[in-house]
């Protein structure tokens, strides 16, 4: 965690709202939050589906940015041989130790939220490559690569 700079999950925290508000705004704006209803998704409507993946994956994401940040600014700074660097984690109190835990698992659940909806649209869009302009969206070898992965 002490890798990154101490500015980068505060960006990352904000750009986060700013996606999370944008996004709960634009689906009250295209039909108001009835793709979030319950006979959607035994449907299985790709809408209801993805926009629920991403309302989901959007606070995982936050809540490990925010808390990394809180870690991040709460232990500060130490000077070793003369140079001032960020904390080492082995210096941090131990609430902070116990927090990292937690937040890591969190971030692991909004990457395969991500990337599951990332899986979804792709298959989605080669459906429609299929179907409208019968052309390969992907060779299958590449496809079979992305659900691989």
């Amino acid at each position: 965690m002490t890798h990154l700079s101490d500015f980068s999950f505060l960006q990352r925290a904000v750009g986060l709202t700013y996606v999370l508000f944008w996004l709960l705004y634009r689906i009250q704006t295209t039909g108001g939050f009835s793709c979030l209803y319950y006979s959607r998704f035994k449907r299985g409507e790709l809408k209801s589906i993805v926009t629920a993946l991403i309302l989901f994956m959007l606070p995982c994401q936050l809540y490990y940015d925010i808390a990394s940040c809180k870690i991040k600014y709460e232990e500060g700074f130490v000077q070793i041989l003369g140079h001032i660097m960020t904390k080492p984690e082995f210096l941090w109190s131990q609430a902070d130790r116990n927090l990292v835990t937690p937040t890591d698992y969190s971030l692991c659940v909004g990457f395969s939220l991500q990337v599951g909806t990332l899986l979804l649209l792709q298959c989605f869009w080669k459906y429609l490559a299929n179907l409208v302009a019968r052309a390969k969206f992907m060779s299958s070898k590449e496809f079979k690569f992305y659900i691989a992965m």
